[in-house]
């Protein structure tokens, strides 16, 4: 028996311990260890390599979406603060008509959001 023939038969043995299959049975090889990375933040992030994706670990802002939603944001709070009246009562048109004409989708929604939350917590781990 060679030396590579006794370390492939370590790692059977010591891997068929940890898991009820033997890998090598089935075409497999021996599971490499884990390494620790992030998640891809992005599509172009998923063609870079961990180590990569490591070493570039900084914060990114898209400006675009930062910048175009304060600006929806803060009009819409001014046009509140500078006239409430206005605001108060086209508010209130607004969620007349969205509970009219829409509540039937809010109360689907609802049960389709309760109906997985018990799916997920009654299925098996």
């Amino acid at each position: 028996m060679n030396q590579n023939s006794k370390k492939d038969n370590l790692n059977d043995s010591t891997h068929s311990e940890k898991s009820p299959f033997e890998r090598s049975r089935f075409g497999g090889s021996v599971k490499s260890p884990k390494v620790k990375s992030e998640v891809p933040v992005s599509k172009s992030d998923l063609g870079k390599g961990a180590q990569k994706l490591w070493q570039n670990k900084t914060t990114q802002i898209n400006w675009s979406v930062l910048i175009i939603s304060s600006a929806v944001i803060a009009s819409f709070s001014f046009w509140a603060i500078a006239m409430p009246d206005q605001a108060r009562s086209t508010m209130k048109l607004t969620v007349n008509w969205i509970a009219t004409n829409l509540g039937w989708y809010y109360v689907l929604t609802m049960a389709l959001v309760i109906f997985f939350v018990v799916w997920v917590a009654l299925s098996k781990a």
